[in-house]
């Protein structure tokens, strides 16, 4: 049986590979080490932090989103209601996933197409021609069954090549 973090991990890299698809997105995701959604999270908190001292009252996750939103930060933030959580629960318990080889050695992924990503050990920005050796992206199909992968989906993708590497960078 699968490690419980891997299972998680499957699942939200499906999510996230059907969002991208779905949005007509790429997502690149680099795990280990400060990263983007630190630096967000830090300002949002010490943007709330900075409301309550003013005196507004954030009682809730909704409070927090709309006070934010009038603001004009550049931060999107976005509230994320229980019957979304309880369609996209639905969603991956109903799909057949695959848990991705070696998820604990994971640095990056990238997705563009639902229900595939492309990962490696390593997290770079290098451009794919100059790429040292190790640096290789592999390819996980997370659905056993491919239903909602459409042929439409692959050949719309950014992401091409064979299962060792991206054969073109975006």
């Amino acid at each position: 049986m699968a490690h419980a973090a891997s299972i998680v991990r499957k699942e939200t890299f499906f999510l996230l590979s059907k969002e991208m698809s779905r949005r007509g997105l790429q997502a690149t995701w680099n795990f280990h080490g400060k990263g983007v959604p630190d630096g967000v999270g830090g300002t949002l908190k010490r943007t709330a932090n900075d409301l309550v001292l003013r005196g507004k009252d954030i009682t809730s996750a909704k409070s927090l989103v709309e006070t934010i939103k009038e603001r004009e930060s550049l931060v999107m933030l976005y509230e994320v209601s229980k019957e979304e959580i309880a369609e996209k629960t639905l969603l991956i318990t109903s799909e057949n996933l695959k848990t991705v080889p070696e998820t604990f050695k994971l640095h990056q992924i990238r997705t563009s197409i639902c229900g595939e990503i492309w990962y490696r050990d390593v997290s770079c920005t290098c451009v794919e021609i100059y790429a040292e050796s190790g640096h290789n992206w592999k390819r996980a199909i997370l659905i056993v069954n491919d239903k909602h992968v459409q042929n439409k989906d692959r050949e719309d993708s950014k992401l091409t090549g064979n299962t060792s590497r991206v054969d073109k960078e975006t």
